[in-house]
């Protein structure tokens, strides 16, 4: 069957032409529909990201999207050639050749990631082994002392640091060089956002902000929370567990039927506390990063 590639550069046709395909596995999809519900509602970033599908005659079988000087988002796909006619696709396209690395299912990822070492002679390590968590009502957890809130302008500088120190912990190999008024730009405008959007909230203990969550990219029946941060100090309280019930149970009381999240599967902490609260396994997902030759 004929196999065609489809590049976007409208997020709303985009949207119209792949959004039937990933909502038949939402929960499965919660980064790429995330991202693109999130810029069909503020906008697509300044710099223009890849939008892509490939299609068998009329039907979608594949989609991607990438940042420049990111990484690729690779949806599920049961078709291994239409996944590498995506990366070629991508390679082919301006300013995409060395990007960062790629992450999906553990299928579509490493397919993905191969045809890309194949392409452009890349070292391809496997960065972190990732599971994706649904939850669609709340296992009540023990009382842990705080008060759940959103952040304020003094709190703006230091959910900066945490982001930066969650970035460094949860990959460590990364060089890490992007500025910190990049990071500060970001958690701006996320605090600012639409709250059926994304957002952040914060656990305060003792007049002590001491861990927080995020949260962004609705899909459509659900939204995911991300990123969650403790700093060392304040470890072993139920700080997160308790904010992370919270925020779960404000989204859901904002009419979202489910709420996702990703976990680090090398962190059993993390992982045994989700479920705790009734998130339940979806899917596993790997990230790749790529190290060109030349150290690019």
């Amino acid at each position: 069957m004929s196999l065609t590639v489809h590049r976007f550069d409208d997020i709303h046709a985009f949207a119209d032409r792949v959004v039937p395909y990933l909502i038949d596995r939402e929960s499965e999809h919660i980064l790429p529909l995330g991202l693109i519900n999130t810029w069909r509602a503020a906008g697509l970033p300044s710099e223009m990201p890849y939008l892509g599908c490939a299609q068998r005659h009329e039907s979608v079988v594949a989609v991607m999207t990438c940042n420049p000087n990111f990484r690729a988002v690779v949806a599920q796909s049961d078709d291994g050639d239409a996944v590498r006619a995506l990366a070629d696709d991508l390679c082919a396209a301006d300013g995409f050749d060395t990007i960062l690395g790629a992450m999906g299912g553990q299928q579509v990822a490493k397919t993905f990631a191969d045809q890309w070492a194949q392409r452009t002679g890349c070292t391809v390590r496997l960065n972190r082994a990732e599971r994706i968590y649904r939850l669609n009502a709340i296992t009540p957890t023990p009382y842990v002392p705080g008060v759940y809130r959103p952040p304020t302008d003094a709190d703006y500088e230091l959910l900066v640091d945490w982001l930066i120190a969650f970035e460094l912990e949860a990959d460590a190999h990364s060089p890490h060089t992007t500025p910190r008024e990049n990071y500060q730009r970001g958690v701006r405008i996320r605090a600012e956002s639409d709250p059926m959007v994304r957002g952040f909230r914060v656990w305060e203990h003792d007049g002590q902000v001491v861990s927080m969550a995020g949260y962004a990219g609705p899909t459509g029946n659900g939204i995911r929370i991300g990123p969650v941060y403790t700093p060392p100090e304040q470890r072993g309280h139920g700080y997160a567990t308790a904010l992370t019930e919270a925020l779960t149970r404000e989204l859901l009381g904002m009419g979202f039927t489910f709420v996702s999240l990703f976990t680090d599967l090398s962190n059993p902490t993390s992982n045994a506390i989700y479920q705790k609260i009734g998130y339940r396994p979806v899917i596993d997902v790997d990230e790749y990063a790529f190290t060109y030759p030349g150290g690019g």
